[in-house]
């Protein structure tokens, strides 16, 4: 494994400039001493490359543990170095600002370390399940395990966003999987266990137990502390000495005993579940307002309401129902839906045929339920054969009975459905009710047609109880032999 040199180091002149151009001043202290100490050491190698990658052999078997210290820290070539220490710049910047420069240092050493070890293991595993021993001199060298590593724990902290990698749209994430395939299709020479081992480690602080156990060890020292990074930031303040500034408030009535960076995290991850405040959400702080307002109603429901609103679809309900079905009969006729609460079960009449006030019999075609909606329906009555009412409606049938039924409670003589089944010796248990016909119409003016036709077929405006046909006056020249 030689290193490749030129007379001029192309990649390190463009990291340099990379550097300058983002300004050393907007480099947080960890990272800009983790990218001078790989271009010191690649400038100033301790050893040759074939003594300080890791592997099987050497590191587990030659016992040589010195190399997770030192492989991830020395690179290839110039190239090498440039890619892995640009993505490191930008890494850096964010995560150590974040998590604060020593605790980033912190994880910077747990991660190098840690990585060299699954390496080993993941090289060991392979040799093994495939039986081929080159697996355990394989040697990596390079700071790319822990930038895998890292990139998992700055898609952990930074949720939601969309990374585009070789013109593929992907959240971030699941980015690091595919820069993981495409990095080992696309450039030879790249150690495919490397840097699974850097996305393994990151999975294993932010899903695992290694976060937990790295707090746990680093608990006894102060400076890593959220406090000790705050008393850093306002460091160039004076102090008054009549302020209790050490003196530490209990604010787990308003955080919920949550850290800083938990309680950001959280606040960032409802954010991406926020869609607005939707009429119910709007007419509910209305509410609220009339409640602070009345002095009655504040008595009556106490200083905290409880308000709730329904959650506006999302993409995986529209894609996944977990609602029961119902209705399953797919026999010609209309079938109740069975649900609980329907009011429309009861007068379903579910036979495949239907006999008018005339005696034409009518052979229903399709399965239909209580929801269908855009349909040609027909209302009759259990004890008078002759009493049939054909009707129309863009609703489904179980909206359109209701208005009916409605009519019917109310005594609405001027209504022929609701006179009848007002009279004497009729309540609303005769009534029952099927769809003749559904079809996809765009207009009220087909339906009203289709609805004309069924009225023709059965006779309904002279035998049934469609009388009231001053509405289809405008259809006279379609039915010139027809008394509309």
């Amino acid at each position: 494994m030689q290193r490749n040199r030129r007379a001029v180091d192309a990649g390190l002149l463009l990291l340099l400039a990379q550097v300058f151009q983002v300004g050393l001043e907007n480099i947080p202290p960890v990272t800009l001493g983790t990218l001078g100490l790989n271009v010191f050491l690649f400038l100033k190698p301790l050893k040759p490359l074939p003594n300080v990658c890791i592997s099987v052999d050497q590191g587990y078997y030659q016992k040589d543990w010195q190399r997770l210290l030192l492989a991830p820290i020395h690179h290839v070539d110039d190239w090498h170095l440039y890619f892995n220490m640009v993505s490191l710049l930008w890494k850096g910047i964010k995560l150590e600002r974040k998590l604060g420069s020593l605790f980033f240092g912190y994880i910077i050493a747990v991660f190098s370390v840690l990585i060299g070890i699954v390496y080993m293991v993941l090289e060991f595993a392979l040799a093994g399940l495939l039986n081929d021993p080159s697996y355990r001199v394989n040697c990596a060298v390079g700071f790319s395990g822990v930038l895998f590593a890292l990139k998992v724990l700055s898609n952990h902290h930074h949720p939601g966003r969309i990374s585009n990698i070789m013109g593929i749209r992907v959240s971030s994430k699941y980015a690091c999987w595919l820069e993981l395939v495409a990095i080992h299709l696309c450039t030879a020479g790249t150690s495919f266990a490397g840097h699974l081992a850097g996305i393994l480690v990151g999975l294993m602080y932010t899903l695992g137990p290694l976060k937990m156990l790295m707090k746990a060890t680093a608990g006894g020292f102060s400076y890593f502390n959220g406090s000790a990074r705050q008393r850093d930031y306002y460091s160039g303040f004076s102090r008054h000495s009549s302020y209790p500034y050490n003196t530490r408030g209990d604010y787990d009535m308003y955080t919920g005993g949550l850290t800083e960076d938990e309680q950001f995290e959280m606040a960032l991850r409802n954010s991406l579940h926020d869609r607005g405040k939707t009429k119910e959400e709007k007419a509910a702080t209305r509410g609220l307002k009339k409640i602070e307002q009345d002095a009655k109603l504040q008595e009556a429901l106490g200083d905290r309401p409880i308000v709730s609103c329904r959650q506006p679809p999302n993409l995986k309900m529209i894609l996944t129902n977990n609602h029961r079905t119902y209705h399953t009969n797919t026999n010609p006729g209309t079938f109740p839906c069975n649900k609980p609460r329907c009011q429309l079960c009861p007068h379903i009449h579910s036979a495949d045929t239907i006999i008018g006030p005339n005696q034409v019999s009518y052979k229903i075609k399709n399965t239909y339920s209580c929801a269908s909606r855009n349909i040609i329906y027909a209302i009759m009555c259990r004890k008078c054969p002759s009493a049939m009412y054909i009707g129309q409606t863009s609703q489904t049938l179980r909206q359109r009975i209701s208005a009916h039924k409605t009519d019917i409670r109310q005594d609405h003589k001027e209504k022929t459905v609701s006179c009848h089944f007002s009279q004497k010796g009729h309540c609303l248990s005769n009534l029952i009710t099927c769809i003749l016909l559904q079809k996809p119409f765009k207009t009220a003016l087909e339906r009203e047609s289709s609805e004309l036709l069924s009225m023709l077929k059965f006779d309904t405006l002279r035998r049934g109880l469609n009388k009231d046909s001053s509405y289809l006056t405008h259809y006279k020249d379609s039915f010139p032999n027809y008394h509309l």
